[in-house]
């Protein structure tokens, strides 16, 4: 059962026992204004069913009756003697009446007794309740928390979108490294490879023209555009299946993008597939010197070298190179120019 039910099975509770609560109140408050009954008759009770079932009250007046009249003195009139004895029996009876009454409110007040301890007890409850769900929920924040930690540095600092990134273009390169020996076969009896910046070329044109047709008629357009255009440049007789994929120079591009470092650390493998990306090189080159120089490490070798050349500038009573000569300086040196 979770928080939010207990809590809603207490709530309906809790209404229930106000509604019965408020018929004891009610019972109890008639009880209190209730007045013993003074005949000896009882309900619609006749003379012969207090003889043959008497009630409790009318049995004490019959007892005390008896008793009194047998021991009443025998020299009085038997008239007198009956008059005492009804007395004794009465008072029998009134007493058994009272006590009954007491009896009942005593038991109508301990019922509202009971509401009480029982509404304290359910507070009592959901406090505990209260608590242990502040706890448990704590935990559950400090556990989530660990685990992002855990998460984190597995994911050596990066984002999890950085991450999943990473993990894409891993793949992808992956990919790419699986095809370095898949070639086509030329009229010539030679192969090219569908990797070389001629076979890409002609991918990119015939995903080109099959992107501008319908989209139902995609997979035949890139199919016959690739085998015309092979056929017609290389007499190529077939085409590895791979080519069709509409995916393949996606990939091949996303093997190109620069991987995140929380480091900044440069990723040394990149130009080998970024050469394959075509128009594509270039703007990663860029990215990759921007996100460097942005990084800390980057700033804090620009500062080093700034200070270095600073020194050297004054040494040798020369100009200090500016800035972005100072950065072009950085890249040069980090092999990104």
């Amino acid at each position: 059962m979770t928080y939010q039910e207990f809590l809603n099975q207490q709530f309906i509770q809790m209404q229930n026992q106000q509604e019965d609560e408020k018929e004891a109140l009610s019972a109890y408050r008639a009880l209190v204004a209730k007045q013993p009954s003074a005949g000896f008759f009882e309900k619609e009770r006749s003379f012969s069913d207090a003889l043959k079932d008497p009630t409790s009250s009318q049995r004490d007046f019959f007892t005390g009756f008896g008793l009194a009249l047998a021991a009443s003195d025998s020299t009085n009139s038997l008239s007198s003697r009956i008059a005492g004895a009804i007395g004794v029996g009465k008072k029998a009876m009134d007493t058994r009446r009272e006590n009954e009454l007491t009896r009942e409110q005593a038991l109508a007040r301990l019922d509202l007794e009971n509401f009480k301890v029982a509404r304290a007890n359910r507070s009592s409850l959901i406090d505990l309740k209260g608590k242990q769900e502040t706890e448990r929920r704590a935990k559950q924040a400090e556990n989530i928390r660990l685990r992002q930690d855990e998460q984190l540095q597995s994911r050596d600092g990066l984002s999890v979108d950085q991450f999943q990134e990473n993990r894409s273009i891993i793949g992808d390169r992956k990919f790419v490294d699986s095809l370095q020996d898949v070639t086509i076969e030329t009229g010539e009896g030679q192969n090219i490879n569908i990797l070389s910046p001629e076979a890409l070329g002609i991918i990119r044109q015939a995903r080109t023209i099959a992107d501008a047709g319908p989209p139902e008629e995609y997979e035949n357009l890139i199919q016959g555009n690739l085998k015309q255009i092979f056929k017609e440049r290389f007499g190529a007789k077939t085409i590895p299946n791979i080519l069709y994929n509409k995916a393949f120079v996606d990939r091949i591009d996303n093997a190109a993008k620069n991987l995140n470092s929380a480091t900044g650390e440069i990723d040394e493998n990149r130009e080998k597939y970024a050469t394959l990306a075509t128009g594509l090189g270039g703007k990663i080159q860029d990215a990759k010197r921007t996100t460097y120089l942005n990084s800390d490490q980057g700033k804090k070798d620009f500062i080093a070298l700034k200070k270095r050349i600073e020194k050297e500038a004054k040494a040798n009573n020369q100009a200090v190179p500016s800035d972005e000569d100072i950065k072009n300086a950085l890249l040069k040196q980090k092999g990104f120019i």
